[in-house]
């Protein structure tokens, strides 16, 4: 991944250039790159380009986002479903570093400002590609468990696997995989279980365009 060149965000209004290893970056910088366009993600200084979502990621988030949304609509949930949202994760923290997530939902209305959340999401989903998939796992879910998400939800479309990761009242988070066929609980929906059909679509369309 690569950081914005601090020049390219001043007033000036100069293009975005990609370097590796320049000075920190501040949340303002970041709402800047964000003006811009594309997706970004901020953490320790440094401004990182999110790779851009495919047909299946597009999917699974349409048709996961619908079914919850139905779900806490059906149960009059004073919940609130967001993507392409803010999250600055550390409420008690120095706030230099925002994450959007695919799917997150908020149940506490004190988190929610105009522009971000502050503190972490009740239910966090992030949709694999496989420009994000190491990071995503390996380096996200520490910072998830790390400000106590309640329940992380990683979605594999490839091999159509779901990891969950959802916390306990002992503080130890519970881990399962699940495959296509079986029943996925959403812990902080008690009732609310999903299968293969309300996640993952049928058939995909062709990589690329043979006559392009």
């Amino acid at each position: 991944m690569s950081a914005l060149r601090k020049e390219g965000l001043e007033e000036k209004r100069s293009p975005l250039t990609l370097v590796e290893g320049e000075k920190q970056f501040t949340y303002r910088d970041y709402v800047a790159a964000m003006e811009r366009g594309g997706r970004w993600e901020l953490e320790d200084g440094i401004i990182r380009m999110m790779p851009s979502a495919n047909w299946r990621h597009q999917k699974v988030y349409r048709k996961l986002s619908l079914k919850i949304e139905n779900h806490m609509v059906k149960k009059k949930s004073k919940c609130e479903i967001m993507s392409n949202f803010d999250v600055r994760l550390f409420a008690d923290q120095n706030n230099e570093k925002a994450w959007r997530p695919d799917l997150f939902v908020v149940c506490d209305p004190k988190k929610i400002f105009l522009n971000y959340i502050k503190g972490a999401p009740d239910f966090i989903v992030e949709i694999l590609s496989p420009g994000n998939a190491r990071q995503d796992i390996q380096h996200k879910l520490v910072k998830y468990r790390e400000a106590k998400v309640r329940e992380i939800w990683f979605i594999d479309p490839v091999s159509e696997t779901i990891y969950t990761y959802i916390l306990g009242d002992d503080g130890i988070y519970n881990e399962h995989n699940y495959l296509m066929q079986e029943k996925i609980p959403v812990g902080i929906f008690p009732g609310l279980f999903l299968d293969k059909n309300d996640i993952f679509e049928g058939k995909e369309p062709p990589e690329n365009d043979e006559e392009g």
